[in-house]
């Protein structure tokens, strides 16, 4: 059920952007979780493929590597665990991981987001290197990502990159993130009729990415669910803005 008072408070028009805004990015992040699931299969299979040259993951896989010893060199900025890993795996994962990370040396890598020691056998806990602060292991895919999790990854890992228009998209993911930012952070939870159509606009422009995104059928229902949501009058009740499932 609604809290109480929602039915009168949707007929704010500016309550009523800030809403859709809100909806725009919970379809945003339905919308592209399938790709990126996808994508970080690929991507782990691919690690598979260069460190083992095709062979299974080594049936021993360590297991007292911990992402508190993962730390920055002062002076090379480097990340890199204080003691080898014994069965020279987290370390070698790490080092890769870094190596798709578009800035490997900044001070806001979240080691601690991962399950380092699952890195050779799950492919979201790679993911969560590339995400903001604050994952746990409840994060077990998209599903259980927000949708600045899940932007950060794609605008962090260059693996996603060659599935975006260069320049264009990857800079979009910055601005949705900076949106998302905007309208999680509103303390009057309302926005002006050109801050909801602009942002909007630029959540649509990046479910419609040329190169990839746009022959996505994931992507295509988003876009008209958002488009239904910015068809629904003022004076909706909130009902109509539940999610469809």
């Amino acid at each position: 059920m609604p809290p109480t008072g929602a039915n009168t408070k949707v007929k704010d028009p500016e309550y009523c952007n800030w809403l859709k805004v809100g909806l725009g990015l919970y379809y945003l992040k339905v919308g592209l979780s399938f790709f990126i699931q996808g994508e970080m299969s690929a991507m782990h299979k691919f690690l598979i493929q260069k460190l083992y040259n095709g062979s299974p993951v080594p049936a021993t896989l360590c297991s007292s590597c911990n992402a508190k010893d993962v730390k920055q060199n002062r002076n090379s900025y480097t990340w890199k665990f204080r003691t080898p890993c014994p069965q020279r795996l987290c370390d070698t994962w790490l080092t890769e991981l870094l190596a798709l990370h578009i800035n490997p040396t900044s001070n806001k890598l979240y080691c601690e987001n991962c399950n380092v020691t699952a890195w050779p056998r799950a492919s979201w806990e790679c993911a969560k290197l590339y995400m903001p602060r604050g994952q746990t292991g409840a994060n077990k895919g998209p599903a259980h990502s927000d949708s600045q999790a899940l932007l950060t990854l794609m605008a962090n890992c260059k693996y996603f990159h060659r599935k975006l228009s260069q320049g264009g998209s990857i800079q979009l993911t910055h601005m949705v993130s900076t949106i998302r930012n905007k309208v999680m952070h509103s303390g009057d939870m309302k926005l002006s009729d050109s801050d909801r159509k602009s942002f909007i606009q630029d959540i649509i422009n990046l479910l419609e990415d040329p190169c990839h995104l746009k022959s996505l059928e994931e992507c295509k229902q988003a876009v008209a669910e958002i488009n239904r949501v910015l068809d629904i009058i003022l004076n909706a009740t909130t009902e109509q803005f539940i999610p469809k499932h």
